[in-house]
């Protein structure tokens, strides 16, 4: 009867000490995405998706605010119902990113190609304080069949997700 409780123990005992000691804690983002196509609202999921994939494969923890649309002036950078959700939320960050996709000009019968251009921020709740910003653009001229429209948006969400972490200390 001992042994059959020591075995347990003991194997969640070794099985513990097979996990690295370095192992720290995921930090937890609160993403706020605005997709524009052509100058109209887009509310394709894809670069909301990249974010949240390439936070998880780094170990931390994302979320949104579902069909929920906070007030944010996007214009001007002021987010204060935002940044009180991500606070009641428990996030440590406040992610914004607006992506601007445009349809480019392609030769008849070719596939649709797009440009896009992403501009982040990274924001400490409650206070607001920004962490750094940063853009980039990406487009899939001549990849357009390789690179569709909604892998083109899931791209620019992977990468600004790597820049929005180097914000945060490079975690």
């Amino acid at each position: 009867m001992r042994t059959a409780v020591l075995l347990p123990g003991l194997l969640l005992g070794l099985g513990l000490g097979l996990l690295p000691a370095t192992r720290l804690p995921a930090e937890t983002y609160m993403l706020l995405v605005e997709t524009t196509l052509d100058g109209e609202a887009d509310p394709s999921p894809p670069a909301t998706e990249g974010l949240m994939s390439a936070l998880f494969e780094s170990g931390q923890v994302s979320f949104d605010c579902g069909p929920y649309s906070p007030q944010a002036d996007w214009q001007n950078l002021r987010f204060p119902e935002p940044l009180e959700i991500a606070f009641q939320g428990g996030a440590h960050y406040l992610a914004t990113v607006r992506l601007q996709a445009r349809t480019l000009p392609v030769e008849d019968g070719s596939p649709p190609a797009f440009a896009v251009q992403a501009r982040f921020q990274l924001w400490k709740p409650p206070e607001g304080a920004l962490l750094g910003e940063g853009s980039l653009e990406l487009d899939n001229r001549t990849r357009e069949e390789e690179l569709p429209y909604e892998a083109l948006l899931l791209r620019a969400g992977e990468l600004a997700a790597g820049e929005l972490q180097r914000f945060a200390g490079g975690r």
